[in-house]
């Protein structure tokens, strides 16, 4: 039977459900709308060389994505959308951090304005629509993707995704003939925009081919037009897979792992899928940089999960057969759409692969519909004509519970420091989180506190050099130490310990001698400590690394005044000022020089 759309979607009634998913989206989100940047945010969006340069707009589409970012897995990224959409934002909003906020959390809203509509179109229940749009919109599980301004990948390919979904069931199910194939083509549009905002959009393809041939069984006729709904998507999706191939010259998946290593992620994914029913069902702990290590042991675990699967089975069997379809559907979407978690698995380090809580966002709407019809299905056999009012009660109070957890948890990212101190709390056998609660401290001027975490950190990251001998992880390793020392040479230099400070710039020196950054600030320290025999040892290694440094022929022409030899002075600032006419150092400099009227 087909829904009643207009009793439903079009009237008044929908205006309210609208204006109450508002009114609940602002209140559980309000207090993230004034934070500022973190993390990514500052990569992305405030230090972010593109995203000023609309030179670019047409090439973003004919590269991998380019960020800034350094790590490798970036390389195989292409979300030229979300580039373009990054670049609206910056024209409209510059560096204005509440308005990014806010527009997260609408689109955050109008993604459970669309669930809400999906459930309508797809069982006709406005009770299961409305609790599905509720919880899909307040659940804690949520703020990563939301309150975190980086998390738009995910709200963005997600309504692409809801909304295709949703124009795609219309298509069949209330349209014919040239409105039919029109609002079918805008279902691909929206389709194609969700692959070019990020990669877990091809999902859809499979719920889609889930949808058809586990609902809409039918004669042989049915079954040609499920073949010819479906073939401008899996046309798309092809298309989208051979032209990252040609700009790439990868594809969507990469496992990243051979042998023992792959083994050992493939035997954490039920701790993996454990530790994320926890906190769907108990939304308790929740943190930045979740992980699941690969090294633990997964034994208990799988006999759990085994255990889950059997109850989950049980369940399906003896509910009604309406019923059970929706609790199917809703369980193939959330495990369909769950995949790229388990297929692309990000290691952070050593044994910690990414475990976050936004790659829940798009699977989440499946789980709910799965739960909720099985609530409802056994709420109404056990406690009868009291479901209804039990059911009410129990959906008031959840709402309640929700929206007080999501509005702590969204003062989580209030800061960096408040954040990385969150996630240390329950991975505190991460280095690089260390790393970045130290620089969050050293920014906000916790001298001594950043020493601490950077301590800390370099004791994880030389343990993990013990451990392994391959020569690209030592690499990776040994970067770190590197530029733990580094950072912890500055905070000396903060704490006007210049003998401290070379200490550490020597400690980083010895791990990467060529790195000409290093000797210029081991020469630096020397210069203020009035060593310029030493400063001038550094500047000088630090041009026989780098021909071109600048800041290395500005110093050497410092060291030379305070020596009294201003043509040798002269020299390198012309020289540093021929190699970079922009390097305005040297060009104020050499005006001081020739206005001290100590040249010959």
């Amino acid at each position: 039977m087909k829904p009643d759309l207009n009793g439903t979607i079009y009237n008044l009634k929908f205006s309210k459900i609208v204006a109450l998913l508002c009114a609940l989206g602002f209140l559980a989100y309000a207090n993230a709308i004034f934070h500022p940047f973190v993390h990514d945010d500052i990569v992305f969006i405030r230090d972010n060389p593109h995203i000023r340069d609309w030179g670019d707009i047409v090439s973003i589409f004919t590269r991998p994505w380019a960020s800034g970012y350094d790590l490798t897995i970036l390389n195989s990224y292409y979300r030229p959308l979300l580039e373009v959409l990054y670049k609206v934002q910056y024209f409209f909003f510059g560096i204005n951090t509440s308005a990014y906020h806010l527009f997260n959390i609408v689109i955050h809203i109008v993604n459970s304005v669309l669930v809400y509509g999906l459930v309508i179109l797809l069982a006709d229940k406005k009770t299961l629509a409305l609790c599905v749009a509720l919880l899909f919109l307040l659940h804690p599980v949520q703020t990563e993707a939301v309150s975190y301004i980086a998390g738009i990948s995910d709200l963005f390919f997600s309504l692409f995704c809801f909304s295709s979904f949703l124009l795609y069931i219309l298509a069949h199910k209330r349209y014919e003939g040239k409105k039919a194939i029109g609002v079918s083509i805008l279902s691909s549009v929206l389709y194609t925009l969700g692959l070019l905002s990020k990669e877990g959009a091809v999902l859809l393809l499979l719920v889609l081919i889930f949808y058809e041939f586990y609902f809409l069984r039918g004669s042989k006729e049915a079954k040609l037009a499920k073949y010819a709904r479906l073939s401008a998507i899996f046309i798309i999706t092809i298309g989208y897979f051979l032209y990252r191939k040609l700009i790439l010259g990868g594809t969507v998946l990469d496992l990243g792992a051979a042998g023992q290593e792959f083994v050992l992620r493939i035997a954490a994914i039920p701790a993996k899928i454990l530790a994320y029913l926890k906190i769907i069902i108990f939304p308790v702990g929740l943190h930045f940089y979740r992980c699941t290590d690969i090294l633990a042991p997964f034994i208990v675990p799988s006999i759990i999960l085994a255990a889950v699967v059997f109850a989950v089975i049980l369940a399906v069997i003896f509910m009604d057969g309406d019923q059970r379809r929706w609790a199917i559907f809703g369980l193939g979407w959330f495990i369909l759409t769950l995949m790229p978690v388990h297929a692309v698995p990000l290691t952070v380090e050593y044994s910690s692969i990414m475990s976050s809580e936004h790659f829940l966002y798009f699977p989440f709407f499946g789980f709910l519909i799965f739960s909720l019809a099985v609530l409802m299905h056994y709420g109404k056999r056990i406690l009868k004509e009291k479901a209804a009012a039990a059911g009410q009660f129990l959906c008031i109070l959840v709402i309640f519970v929700l929206t007080a957890v999501t509005i702590k948890q969204n003062t989580y990212w209030q800061s960096e420091i408040a954040l990385f101190t969150r996630a240390l709390q329950f991975e505190p056998k991460l280095g690089r989180v260390h790393i970045l609660l130290a620089r969050a401290y050293y920014l906000n001027g916790q001298v001594q506190d950043a020493v601490v975490e950077y301590q800390k950190a370099l004791e994880i990251m030389q343990g993990y050099l013990k451990k392994v001998n391959a020569q690209e992880p030592r690499k990776f390793y040994l970067q770190f130490v590197k530029e733990i020392h580094s950072d912890l040479a500055h905070c000396h230099e903060a704490q006007k310990d210049l003998i401290g400070a070379i200490a550490e710039y020597k400690q980083a020196l010895s791990i990467d001698p060529s790195d000409s950054l290093v000797h210029n600030n081991i020469g630096a320290a020397y210069f203020h400590l009035k060593d310029i025999h030493h400063a001038m040892e550094h500047f000088n290694q630090a041009l026989a690394v780098n021909g071109t440094d600048v800041m290395a022929m500005n110093n050497l022409a410092l060291c030379y005044i305070g020596k009294e030899d201003f043509d040798r002075a002269q020299y390198w600032l012309k020289r540093a000022i021929e190699t970079d006419p922009r390097f305005q150092p040297a060009r104020q400099n050499l005006e001081k020089l020739i206005n001290s009227g100590k040249l010959r």
